[in-house]
């Protein structure tokens, strides 16, 4: 069950929700960049490949995959604190949408994925939670704080925990979507 509410973040943490989707969206374009490298260095047949045109890779680097590129961001933040900004799930987040996309186009026939440009990315994904991230009128997210939350005319369900937190941005409104398991 998925129910989604406006949120009302301030300045600063709107600022830092910004910043956030632009980093996991160069993450996710660094990501896609190293899959696409990866495939171009074997297209074409050894006897016509040209040294200057074509990208030269070790014949036996790995695919760049999902748990690789995982792997990679602990020593990634070391070379660009950037990515230290971002907590680090949502950031293994955008890595996972993009191999979702990669799964997509190879067992599904969905199209390549595509680079992101800036405002493209729209949404962040928080997965997990050490306790319940919405107690009362407001969602308690990791290096933001609380925000305000709008709920309306739906009153947040009694007895459900919170299984993940989306914030999505639409046209300079902020929502906040949280999905509920069923009742134990």
């Amino acid at each position: 069950m998925n129910y989604r509410y406006r949120i009302y973040p301030s300045i600063t943490q709107e600022q830092s929700l910004k910043e956030w989707m632009d980093v996991c969206r160069v993450a996710y374009n660094y990501g896609l960049r190293e899959i696409k490298d990866w495939c171009n260095s074997r297209k074409c047949i050894v006897d016509r490949c040209s040294i200057s045109h074509e990208y030269i890779m070790p014949a036996d680097s790995p695919f760049p995959s999902e748990v690789n590129q995982l792997n990679a961001l602990p020593s990634a933040k070391k070379v660009f604190p950037r990515l230290g900004e971002v907590p680090s799930q949502v950031l293994q987040q955008a890595i996972k949408q993009l191999h979702r996309a990669w799964d997509g186009f190879q067992k599904v026939g969905h199209g390549f994925p595509r680079f992101k440009k800036f405002g493209q990315f729209k949404s962040l994904l928080f997965p997990q939670f050490k306790q319940n991230p919405v107690p009362g009128v407001h969602i308690a997210l990791p290096k933001l704080g609380p925000i305000p939350i709008n709920t309306g005319n739906r009153p947040i369900p009694s007895g459900f925990v919170v299984k993940h937190v989306r914030i999505i941005n639409k046209t300079d409104i902020w929502y906040e979507e949280c999905q509920y398991p069923m009742r134990c």
